[in-house]
């Protein structure tokens, strides 16, 4: 073998070995991307002009506040009560979303949307909490919401509510427990439930429910 068929042998075998790292370093390089494309935030929010409602959804954007979910056909912004970073973001939105697809807010056309009753906000953070790849912001945006419970509002166990005022035995529940269970039209339910298994799927049950002659809780006054 030639001097000059020694070196273009030993030249190929260089470029064919700088081909093969090239290549795995691309690969590396797109499932480095493809992962990064899946990690990002899962909010749930809440916003006064969706009143009874919090918005579950996902971004790739690490702020909360650049979503951009203030627009000029929304007049009040958004408020964020928990905040995820998720290795796969879309798969914890999806998860969280068939949970509690029974308390989804759905419009008149049946087409879904990302909000869901506030009731049941405790639940759905507790929920996405406890998935893998979630961890959630310590920051004061991801205080835990609130939740109505007749404890709250002063409501005994075996109180009588009644609904819109009705005094009708139809239409009168009874309380079975601190939180939000209660008896009606012959079956266990609870609050946030009661409105969408017999009264419409938008109807929030503190604000229709009254006790002692007035609503558990006001509906807020339109501006």
């Amino acid at each position: 073998m030639t001097e000059e068929q020694i070196k273009e042998l030993v030249e190929a075998k260089v470029n064919a070995l700088v081909e093969e790292k090239s290549n795995k370093i691309l690969e590396l390089v797109k499932k480095e991307k493809t992962d990064t494309d899946k990690a990002g935030l899962v909010y749930v929010a809440k916003c006064p002009c969706f009143y009874g409602l919090v918005k579950v959804g996902e971004t790739s954007k690490q702020d909360f506040k650049s979503r951009g979910l203030g627009n000029t056909s929304v007049p009040e912004d958004f408020e964020a009560l928990a905040l995820f970073d998720c290795e796969d973001r879309k798969a914890v939105e999806k998860s969280a979303h068939n949970a509690f697809k029974m308390w989804r807010h759905y419009r008149k056309d049946g087409g879904e949307t990302e909000f869901f009753f506030a009731d049941k906000a405790d639940e759905i953070i507790e929920h996405i909490s406890g998935l893998p790849g979630v961890k959630r912001r310590p920051d004061r945006t991801g205080m835990r919401a609130e939740n109505s419970s007749f404890e709250k509002f002063g409501i005994p166990v075996g109180a009588k509510l009644y609904w819109q005022g009705k005094t009708d035995p139809q239409y009168t529940a009874i309380v079975l427990d601190k939180k939000n269970k209660i008896e009606y039209q012959g079956k266990q339910r609870t609050m946030s439930n009661v409105g969408i298994s017999l009264h419409g799927n938008s109807i929030n049950g503190w604000v229709e429910f009254h006790y002692n002659g007035k609503p558990i809780k006001e509906k807020p006054k339109a501006k």
